[in-house]
C-alpha cells in the first residue's frame, strides 16, 4: 500500500478525532447530537467546526489522490502532496481549535489566507492594522476563552 493511501486513511480519520475532542467534556446527546453540539462553546467549538470542515475537505482530496493514481503520475510526487495535505490538516486543525488563526478586526480574507499558507498568524503589516483598530469598539485582540 502507498504513502499516499496511508495519507488517505489518516484523512479520513481526521474527523472522528476531531469529534472525539469536541466531545470530550461529555453532556452531549448521542440521541439528538446537533443541538448538544451547538450549545457548545470554546475550543469545543471550535473542535466540531474543524470536525465538519474535515468532512468538507475529504471528498476532493481523496478524488485527487485517486486520479493520480490512475493517472500513472510519478508515485513519489502523489505520496509527497498527499503528506503536504494532511500535514497542512493538522495543523490547522491544532491552529483552529487553539485559536491562532483569529483574524484581527478589519482582516480581509486574503491576507488570513496570505497568513495561513506562511505559517504566521500575524504579519508585520497586520500588527500595524490590529495597533491602529485596538480603540475601535467591539475589535477585541484578546482571546474570548
Amino acid at each position: 500500500m502507498t504513502f499516499a493511501y496511508w495519507m488517505l486513511i489518516a484523512a479520513a480519520m481526521m474527523p472522528y478525532l476531531t469529534i472525539a475532542l469536541a466531545k470530550s467534556a461529555g453532556g452531549i446527546d448521542n440521541r439528538a447530537p446537533r443541538p448538544s453540539l451547538e450549545s457548545l462553546s470554546g475550543w469545543r467549538q471550535r473542535a466540531d467546526w474543524a470536525h465538519r470542515n474535515h468532512f468538507e475537505a475529504f471528498p476532493a482530496f481523496a478524488a485527487a489522490v485517486f486520479v493520480a493514481e490512475l493517472t500513472h503520475a510519478p508515485q513519489t510526487r502523489i505520496d509527497q502532496l498527499a503528506g503536504i495535505f494532511v500535514l497542512l490538516r493538522v495543523i490547522y486543525t491544532a491552529r483552529h481549535c487553539t485559536l491562532l488563526i483569529r483574524p484581527p478586526c478589519g482582516q480581509s480574507p486574503g491576507r488570513l489566507a496570505l497568513s495561513l499558507c506562511s505559517g504566521c498568524s500575524c504579519s508585520a503589516f497586520e500588527a500595524r492594522q490590529v495597533g491602529r483598530l485596538k480603540g475601535v469598539i467591539g475589535c477585541r485582540g484578546d482571546r474570548d476563552d
